[in-house]
């Protein structure tokens, strides 16, 4: 591009200095000369215009090639840790295949991979359901709901505050006994009827 650019310079100065009419044959007209000098230069002008543009046609591809390059050096890094997980993972499936084949080789030449273990009998679905005797269940059930209601009762029982006399009533309302209906005492708890 330079050295056109240094073709279309000297071009110009020498068309500069070229009269634009001579005489021939006793009449004057163009000088073709310069005429072929002003076409070539027109010619190397449009050629440098092409060149300008392929120029800046490719400054546009370098650009966008460096946005892809520097995004993809941001990349870098992440696809790095990827890249070393993979190859942790594929040494770990190799460690499994190995191991794998070695039960395998066991197994073909009539071991165990497990040493002493073997199969003594093997296993059948049982005949009859496993488990108490419907007469058992029954029973055990009985037990254990007259036990949980008895305790049931208890709690119900004990937890429930008693008043004895007309003295605690009064206590508990905050209001004077008007009167009592047939209450008697045995012992130490009241036996309550009415009459």
């Amino acid at each position: 591009m330079q050295a056109l650019t240094r073709e279309i310079e000297a071009l110009q100065r020498s068309v500069v200095g070229a009269p634009e009419e001579i005489e021939v044959g006793g009449r004057i007209g163009a000088n073709p000369a310069l005429a072929r000098a002003e076409a070539e230069l027109s010619s190397l002008r449009a050629q440098l215009g092409e060149l300008d543009a392929r120029l800046a046609h490719l400054r546009g591809e370098l650009a966008r090639n460096d946005a892809a390059l520097a995004s993809a050096a941001a990349v870098m890094p992440e696809l790095a840790a990827l890249q070393r997980a993979a190859d942790l993972q594929g040494g770990k499936l190799a460690e499994f295949d190995a191991r794998l084949r070695d039960v395998a080789a066991e197994e073909a030449d009539g071991g165990t991979p497990l040493g002493s273990v073997r199969v003594l009998e093997p296993a059948s679905p049982p005949v009859a359901p496993v488990g108490a005797p419907k007469k058992i269940r029954l029973l055990v059930a009985l037990i254990l709901g007259g036990a949980v209601g008895f305790a049931a009762g208890m709690l119900a029982h004990f937890a429930r505050p008693t008043l004895l006399t007309a003295g605690m009533l009064e206590r508990r309302l905050g209001a004077p006994v008007l009167a009592e209906i047939g209450v008697r005492r045995t012992g130490s708890r009241a036996l309550r009827y009415a009459d």
